[in-house]
């Protein structure tokens, strides 16, 4: 950036004597983005301010967020060795808008010029004639749906095709305003994100997503102020908006030519755009791309199929889960007028918790009568063959949901209760888990159960109080909930849309358990950090984080509990269901969590031989999935025998001879056959491999 000289006008009105020269500094984030690095990044300026002249002597571009205060102060240092304007000298005052700043200057100065710690209001107009310097000059970068081909052509033709399906619907001609939305992308790690319409009152139409409920209020209050005028959001915004292609600039119409992107009209191009909360715009992530498509996509299939309720005059609470084409889970929910209500804890009960009935959910309807062939194909007679088991598997269903709802209802009323009777001792544990996660299908089950207070828990003094009025089915309900215990639970099997078969790693109890979206969303060996709650003859999950983790990262988090538990061998359930331990689990899952997500931040992308980027892969014919099934158990005959990176340099058999090596193979298995039951084809049975080195098969 060129060094310019800019004037202020003088510190106003004040009538003491002022020193003979006073420098002012601070630094502001530059309103733009510089793309000298493989991601573009945000810098901030550092500014010094002779007074009473009015002359920059010291500017300087902070590229490290981490080091802004050090770096105003290294500005400082530069200046007075070499002023941008005159010899070198040194101020008779100095003054900086925070105290941080001020003891990195006082360090630099050595105590001879004194630091003051006001407001620096004469920097205002310099920044701002500053920045206005930067915009008005030519830019080398054009703009581009591709954002310089950090985007794939291929996410971008997903964006264009979900666009043209939502705007075909224009939601933003619905009767009266518009209703906020919930919505989940498991996948891509939203959870509670609010989804806007806009378009009703103004000429702008597409959809506005944010990260949180917080982030919207944020919003409204800034919409409101006057700095809102300026491009103030109050809060990181991610929009969808629908451009005429008129006001599209000209090197994007000429991607969408090159490209032949789809649009469902001339006043149909689909922007997405981040802003930051001070309304500067973000380069565009694969991510964001991925929430605007997800959220489209979703937004077009829901008003597909509930076409009348662009005209309805009040909708009732409707939830929705959408599974795009390539199996990305977008769930969608209206959500109350009324954000807050009467909730202490900011959502109600149809927010918690898994209430989405199993399909089985409702009258039970026979495939055929009950004398005619199974359609099974057996030649047996319906009632001698599948009727039983799909009449049983429909009650069993249906008392899953009951379940969860009535687990809904009481970890609600002992919320309440605990706020109420335990007052701000349980606040603040529940606060404190809060803190550590902000997956609140667990945090707020798991602060209810665990909680304790002179010996006595949440739930045992509300039965102690409320035990009579309550029924049967409530009182066994809670005694489960009572016996659940948080662990990190290993998925061995799982029959998509029914069960989950779990092993729990740290106290070795296994469950099969009925979970609809979780055996549709989770492969074999992923693990999940969750509270399984034994009723009736069920298994069900009461309670889980949001995140799952793969072997590698699961089996760190459990070897931290070990070592934190102390255990001689399996780690007793009574001590999983201490208060402690299930904070420190909870603390080593999200670490891990979050570890996982920095080393996915920068997914590699895959190109061709000319660089451009492949497009994703097409669903195997039986064909190719019988070639690559072949291809797969040549490959595994000989893994056994073969001296791998990941064993330093040994084979799976020569680790398998000693306990420390066994499990070091049984982990790389566990990770191998994840990996397998991701990807497309039919996955490898790998206890081939177990049974051969002796390993155990589950």
């Amino acid at each position: 950036m060129k060094r310019r000289r800019f004037r202020a006008k003088g510190r106003p009105g004040n009538a003491s004597p002022k020193p003979v020269r006073e420098w002012v500094g601070g630094t502001i984030r530059a309103p733009f983005f510089l793309h000298d690095r493989a991601e573009p990044y945000r810098p901030s300026v550092a500014l010094w301010l002779e007074l009473p002249d009015g002359l920059v002597v010291g500017q300087d571009v902070i590229v490290d967020p981490g080091n802004v205060e050090a770096g105003i102060a290294a500005t400082l240092r530069e200046a007075m060795a070499e002023p941008m304007v005159g010899t070198p000298r040194r101020p008779d005052a100095i003054r900086v808008d925070d105290e941080a700043t001020a003891t990195l200057v006082r360090n630099e100065v050595g105590g001879e010029i004194p630091v003051e710690v006001t407001p620096t209001p004469e920097l205002d107009d310099v920044f701002q004639a500053l920045f206005q310097a930067v915009a008005e000059s030519p830019g080398d970068i054009e703009p581009s749906y591709l954002e310089e081909g950090r985007l794939p052509v291929a996410a971008v033709a997903a964006l264009f095709e979900a666009g043209r399906a939502l705007f075909a619907h224009e939601p933003w001609k619905m009767a009266g305003e518009a209703p906020l939305l919930w919505m989940d992308i498991p996948s891509l790690g939203m959870e509670d994100a609010v989804v806007a319409i806009i378009g009703q009152t103004m000429d702008v139409r597409g959809v506005l997503v944010f990260a949180s409920v917080d982030d919207l209020d944020a919003y409204f209050e800034a919409s409101d102020q006057e700095a809102y005028k300026a491009g103030y959001l109050g809060a990181e915004v991610l929009s969808l908006i629908f451009e005429p292609a008129a006001e599209l600039p000209r090197s994007m119409r000429r991607e969408v030519g090159e490209h032949g992107w789809p649009v469902h009209g001339p006043d149909a191009y689909p922007v997405v755009q981040r802003r930051e909360s001070d309304g500067v715009p973000t380069p565009l992530t694969v991510r964001d791309l991925q929430i605007a498509t997800a959220c489209a996509d979703a937004l077009a299939a829901f008003l597909d199929k509930h076409a009348t309720l662009l005209d309805a005059a009040k909708i009732d609470h409707l939830a929705e889960t959408h599974f795009n084409e390539h199996g990305r889970e977008v769930r969608l929910s209206f959500m109350d007028e009324d954000i807050d209500g009467d909730d202490p804890f900011g959502f109600g009960v149809d927010e918690f918790g898994d209430l989405e009935p199993f399909p089985e959910d409702g009258p039970f309807t026979p495939r055929a009568g009950r004398n005619e062939p199974c359609p099974c194909g057996s030649g047996k007679k319906y009632k001698k063959c599948h009727l039983p088991v799909e009449e049983a598997r429909h009650a069993e269903g249906r008392r899953a949901t009951a379940a969860h709802a009535l687990d809904a209802q009481l970890v609600a009323e002992l919320a309440e209760y605990a706020l109420r009777e335990f007052g701000e001792a349980w606040r603040t544990y529940y606060e404190e888990l809060s803190g550590k996660s902000d997956s609140t299908l667990l945090v707020l089950p798991l602060a209810v159960f665990s909680f304790e207070k002179e010996g006595t828990t949440v739930a045992n003094a509300y039965l102690k109080e409320h035990g009579r009025r309550l029924t049967p089915e409530e009182r066994r309900w809670l005694e489960a909930q009572q016996a659940a215990w948080l662990s990190v639970w290993e998925v061995e099997a799982a029959e998509p849309g029914r069960t989950l078969t779990l092993h729990d790693l740290l106290s070795g109890e296994r469950r099969t358990v009925l979970e609809r979206k979780g055996s549709e969303a989770l492969a074999v060996r992923d693990a999940v950090l969750a509270r399984v709650a034994d009723h009736d003859g069920l298994s069900l999950v009461v309670g889980f984080h949001a995140s799952m983790l793969a072997p590698y990262g699961a089996a760190e988090v459990v070897e931290r509990a070990r070592l934190a538990l102390d255990p001689d061998g399996a780690v007793p359930v009574d001590r999983l269901r201490d208060a402690a331990a299930a904070g420190a689990l909870l603390d080593y899952w999200e670490e891990a969590v979050q570890e996982e997500k920095l080393r996915s931040s920068r997914p590699p992308q895959l190109v061709n031989t000319d660089g451009d980027p492949l497009p994703p892969p097409l669903p195997p014919s039986p064909e190719m999935e019988r070639l690559l099934a072949e291809s797969k158990a040549r490959h595994y005959a000989t893994w056994p025998d073969v001296p791998l990176p990941a064993l330093d340099g040994r084979t799976p058999r020569e680790c398998a001879r000693t306990p420390a090596g066994r499990n070091e193979v049984d982990l790389l298995l566990k990770q191998m056959e994840n990996m397998d039951h991701r990807a497309p084809g039919e996955p490898f049975d790998f206890s081939i491999i177990r049974d051969e080195l002796g390993l155990p098969s589950r």
